[in-house]
């Protein structure tokens, strides 16, 4: 009661404040961290995973990856994109996570080759999904070298790196793939809305800030033949939508 009438009775702008504080606050665990130690804290501590799932999941990648709303249509889609060609692609996908959306993906690949920055999960995704014809790694995207294949897949990713890491992260794909498809969190569509606003590598997005990464914008400046809108995907139980874009590299 007395946190909804100091909420009534604050002033906008001096919310948003307190928000943004909070926030840094809990950011700054994650400040000294190197990336490997960023991504392990953030799956071990679950702080991704819906109270409800705690006991069910050891490691879960996020709403994202498991709500419906988000992957049924991203599947159909990629799916559409790689049937579009004669002959299989080889696929790699950089920070797959808990593997849910892409283990559907695989059978319909020359070669999948998966990689996540986090050890624990590359071995848990090797013994579940041990039927599935994948090469899991591990991987740090931003300064590992990159297994080549045709299609480069980064889901969610890039979204809680900082500015710094994705321009690595894009130095590092070099002349690679042929087609790079991203998903990004955005906010609603607004007059407001600022793309590719800096952060703190961790476990939040840009969503409060109301940004979201375009690699096509400043400071990326993704250089490309062709980009197109694959799919736009929301839920009712999470703000904004999730974007996916594909980028014809060469």
């Amino acid at each position: 009661m007395i946190k909804k009438f100091l909420k009534f009775i604050t002033p906008n702008f001096i919310l948003l404040f307190i928000k943004k504080k909070y926030e840094d606050f809990l950011l700054s665990k994650y400040k000294n961290l190197d990336n490997r130690e960023i991504f392990k804290k953030i799956y071990k501590n679950k702080v991704w995973t819906p109270e409800a799932d705690k006991k069910k999941f050891n490691f879960y990648s996020g709403l994202g990856s498991h709500l419906n709303d988000f992957t049924t249509l991203y599947i159909e889609k990629v799916l559409n994109f790689l049937n579009s060609f004669e002959e299989k692609k080889e696929v790699l996908e950089v920070g797959c996570g808990d593997f849910v959306i892409s283990s559907k993906i695989v059978p319909y690949t020359k070669k999948f080759i998966a990689g996540d920055i986090f050890d624990e999960i590359i071995e848990v995704n090797k013994k579940k999904y041990a039927d599935l014809k994948v090469v899991f790694c591990t991987l740090d995207l931003t300064k590992d070298v990159l297994p080549k294949a045709d299609v480069c897949i980064v889901r969610c990713v890039l979204q809680h790196l900082s500015n710094e890491l994705i321009i690595k992260f894009l130095k590092n794909l070099s002349n690679k793939f042929e087609y790079l498809i991203v998903t990004e969190h955005y906010p609603d569509d607004n007059e407001e809305f600022v793309p590719n606003k800096d952060i703190i590598t961790g476990p939040d997005i840009r969503l409060s800030q109301n940004s979201g990464v375009d690699l096509s914008k400043s400071p990326f400046n993704l250089k490309y033949i062709k980009k197109s809108i694959l799919c736009k995907t929301r839920s009712s139980s999470v703000a904004g939508y999730l974007n996916t874009e594909i980028y014809k590299l060469r």
